[in-house]
């Protein structure tokens, strides 16, 4: 009888030690589910936190983008066959329409305009101030509006197809083209065709090539950049 109730007692113990184990398995088990709970909030706040506003994003890229063209736009080659030097504006604006879109383009394209017009040297030539707007430059300087909504609606309408962002750079190219062989054959008493071999022709290759480049570098650019 002594033995059956040891057995009892030994059993009963036995059971009330199990159970206190599962109890504090179960606990353990609830504080490292909370734990985890609680860093996986943490890890998502951070993320909110550190996550640019979409008009913080936006006022960074157009300061970014006038920034590099006003670095790049006074680099130049003068050339003695013409009074139109050989520039990197416009492959920067290639590049910026791609990475900032039509309407963030234009403003910084605008951006640049004024930065230049109130005098600093941000032309080509290192030259700034409204007089390079009347010179004999200052048409393509303006022609440049062409450049950007051409090769803005082109990109962001046909956004997988590279041959049709060449077409609608082409196509502003050309705007800028006739806008600034127009004025600089009315500043320089030229006929259009003349202005024309003046400003243009010696040129055409190397804004092909710019063209190309920016159909290169400015997709993965752009791809890059929406994943910000």
């Amino acid at each position: 009888m002594k033995n059956l109730t040891y057995n009892e007692t030994t059993d009963n113990s036995i059971k009330e030690k199990s159970a206190e184990a599962s109890d504090r398995q179960n606990d353990n088990a609830d504080d490292s589910l909370a734990t985890q709970n609680e860093n996986a909030k943490n890890v998502a706040s951070k993320k909110r936190k550190t996550k640019w506003s979409p008009k913080a994003q936006t006022l960074t890229f157009i300061a970014l983008s006038t920034a590099i063209t006003c670095i790049i736009g006074p680099l130049s080659i003068v050339i003695p066959i013409s009074p139109v030097p050989i520039s990197l504006t416009i492959l920067a604006i290639y590049i910026s329409v791609y990475a900032i879109g039509l309407k963030r383009g234009m403003v910084s394209l605008l951006l640049y305009f004024l930065i230049g017009f109130i005098g600093l040297p941000v032309f080509s030539n290192f030259k700034g101030g409204f007089n390079v707007l009347i010179g004999p430059t200052g048409g393509y300087i303006i022609g440049f509006v062409f450049v950007v909504l051409f090769s803005g609606l082109f990109i962001e309408h046909f956004e997988s197809k590279v041959w049709m962002h060449v077409i609608g750079m082409a196509i502003g190219t050309i705007c800028c083209y006739i806008v600034g062989t127009t004025w600089l054959a009315y500043q320089g008493n030229m006929t259009f065709l003349e202005a024309l071999f003046a400003g243009v022709i010696p040129f055409v290759w190397a804004d092909a090539i710019k063209i190309a480049i920016a159909a290169i570098v400015g997709p993965k650019l752009r791809r890059t950049l929406k994943r910000m």
